[in-house]
Order: structure tokens, then sequence, then C-alpha cells
């Protein structure tokens, strides 16, 4: 697939750097979520700019089907959104079946709000309020007040400068589960 522009999958951008160290044990009170980055960070990871076509993020998605949350950034690589990608296939279906959409429309605002939905749109408009992860935080926040509290699968993780260096999920619990078994 050729390159999309204003897209980079799975490396930080240009002079961001991420240096992973020697994975050490896990440990649900004391690890941060660099301990975690360093045993399961995803290493594809998905980021946009806010000004990227919904054609973009098609493609992206359709190349990448691991993807589930896009990281949308500023001219100058910093986060400012994500897109859930519940967001960007409800976008498809109301593309692809647009009845659908009109289905319980009573009024000519409903129309009017549904047809503004159909336009469309950029990944600054699809975006909602960016949740990210510190290499810093400690697992116990990453999971239980991010993660956990916002019911999403995943977050990126983001440098001091906030920008993205990569993405961890849900599944970076698997290791200290798998500890429990070793107590």
């Amino acid at each position: 697939m050729a390159a999309l522009p204003g897209v980079r999958v799975g490396a930080p951008r240009s002079g961001v750097v991420y240096e992973p160290r020697h994975p050490q044990p896990l440990n649900s009170s004391s690890s941060t979520v660099r301990d975690a980055f360093d045993v399961w960070a995803k290493d594809s990871f998905t980021v946009v700019q806010s000004d990227s076509e919904f054609r973009v993020l098609v493609a992206l998605v359709r190349s990448h089907p691991e993807i589930r949350v896009v990281a949308v950034t500023d001219a100058q690589g910093k986060l400012v959104g994500v897109i859930p990608i519940r967001t960007i296939y409800d976008a498809l279906f109301s593309d692809v079946f647009p009845a659908a959409a009109l289905g319980e429309v009573s009024s000519v605002e409903d129309a009017m709000d549904i047809a503004d939905e159909l336009v469309h749109r950029t990944a600054g408009e699809l975006m909602v309020e960016p949740s990210s992860l510190s290499l810093g935080e400690t697992l116990h926040d990453a999971f239980i007040i991010k993660l956990h509290r916002e019911n999403v699968s995943g977050m990126p993780v983001v440098d001091q400068d906030g920008q993205p260096i990569g993405y961890l999920d849900h599944m970076a619990i698997v290791p200290l589960w798998d500890q429990l078994d070793e107590t």
C-alpha cells in the first residue's frame, strides 16, 4: 500500500525517541506504564494529523485491521484527540447505508443533524477529547482510572511533550495476571 499523507503507523514521529529497556517483572502496585510498555507495547499504533481526510482513515483501517484507536495530532505532532475505531465504523455504516441513519428522523432539525454526520469528515471533526497514558504513570492509575473507567480498550502513550510514541491496550495486564499463578 502506498504511504498515506499525514499518517504514521508503528513508529514515533521523527525526532521522538523511545528507548525500550530490558523488561522488568511487572508489579501491580509499583510498576509504571513504561514498565508495561517495555513488555507489551503494541508495534502497530496509528497517528494522523487533524486535517487528514476520512478516506485516509478508511485506508488506514483497511490496511491495519488490528487498530482500536487512532491518535490525532496537530501540525507539531502533539496529541489533540483520539478516534475510537467504532467512530470510524459508524461513519462507514452511515455512508454505506444512509437510509438506516435516516430511519429515526422525525423533524427537520433531526434531518439536518444527521445530514451533518453523513458529510465526509476529517480526523479533526471525528476525534474526541484525547485520552493518553504517560510513561511515568502507575499501572494502577493507567488501568483502573483511565482504561477501565473510560471503557476503552487502549490509549496512546505520549512523551513529555505530548507526542504519541506508542499504544498500550488492556492486554498489557496479562503479564500481571500470569504472575498471580506464580505466587
